[in-house]
Formats: C-alpha cells, structure tokens, sequence
C-alpha cells in the first residue's frame, strides 16, 4: 500500500473513502457546476438520445457507422473511462514493467475471453496506454470461445479495439516458453 493510502485512507486504499475527497470536489466551484451542467444536459440529454438510438437500432438492427463513429468521438474526448489500479484488476493477469515506456501484459486466451466479458481488459488498456509509451499485450495460446456465447466477430472487434482505439500493441504466442522467448528479446 502507498504511503498516500496509509496517510489518508485509514490503511485502506485511500479513494474508497470518499470522506477523503467529497468535500474538496464540491467546495471547487467550477467542479459544482460541472455536476450540475452534467446532471441538467448530460442526463437530461442522455435519456432521450438513448430512446432514440434504440428506435434506430431495432429498425435496422444496427446503428449507422457515422452515428457510431460520432458517439465514439466524443467519448474520446470527453471520457476515457476509470481506471482501476493494477492491484484491482481482478483479469488474473501477468504485467511485466520492462522499462519507464515499456509494458508487457500476458493473458492466457481464456483470460483474455474474461477479460472482455468483464471489461477487465480494456480498463487494462487505459492503464498502460496512459501511463506507458509502448503497452503490449500478448495473447497466450488459443482463445476457445465456443461455449462462451461470444462468436469470432466479437474476439475479433476486441482485438482490432485494443490496436486502434486504446493504441495497445497485441501479439499472439502459443505457449508459455513463446512468451518467455518474445519477452527476453526486448
């Protein structure tokens, strides 16, 4: 545990107890009346897009490509999701820091299935792509997804999400001593 968790968390992890930070966010005036503005619009505005974006969706059993790419534009821009601390990232996973630029992320195909279904990761993807120059991931073995529900469309639009939306390099191994091999390279 950091020493800013251990000062300010009561030796818990610091940010679980919003005591340490509710009232600093709103004694900041520009922060009230972000909460606001997000409540009035964001919302507001929310509810109705979505009822809208269903309408279109159920029409044509997809939404078109341009709405797609405005929605994703402004995701980027406006959010880029919350990231969970490594210690949290419960993808049972190997993370290999090779250097202050360099980071090497190991999952297993199976792990890899998990982590999709439970968005482990691409809140992992944010992580190393925010704090690192070079992420990578490296997918171990082969991804079995045939009684999980997913098809090979939806492994693949991960894989395609992980290089061109989060910019994190991805390498598939066979095996164990592949990923040793790859890693000792550098």
């Amino acid at each position: 545990m950091c020493e800013f968790c251990t000062k300010h968390g009561d030796g818990e992890i610091w940010y679980k107890n919003a005591k340490n930070y509710s009232d600093d966010l709103m004694s900041d005036l520009k922060r009230r009346q972000y909460i606001n503005e997000f409540l009035e619009t964001t919302m507001g505005n929310g509810i109705t897009t979505i009822g809208r974006l269903e309408t279109i969706f159920r029409k044509r059993k997809k939404l078109p490509p341009p709405i797609v790419k405005t929605m994703v534009d402004k995701a980027r821009e406006e959010h880029f999701g919350q990231v969970v601390p490594i210690e949290e990232d419960e993808g049972n996973i190997d993370r290999y820091v090779l250097s202050k630029r360099l980071v090497i992320e190991r999952r297993t195909g199976g792990v890899f299935i998990k982590g999709i279904m439970e968005k482990t990761l691409f809140t992992s993807a944010i992580y190393m792509r925010e704090h690192f120059a070079n992420p990578v991931l490296i997918v171990e073995g082969g991804v079995n997804y045939d009684y999980t529900g997913f098809d090979s469309q939806a492994i693949r639009g991960a894989l395609s999400s992980m290089m061109l939306l989060y910019e994190v390099n991805v390498v598939s191994t066979p095996d164990v001593d592949e990923t040793v091999e790859l890693i000792a390279i550098r």
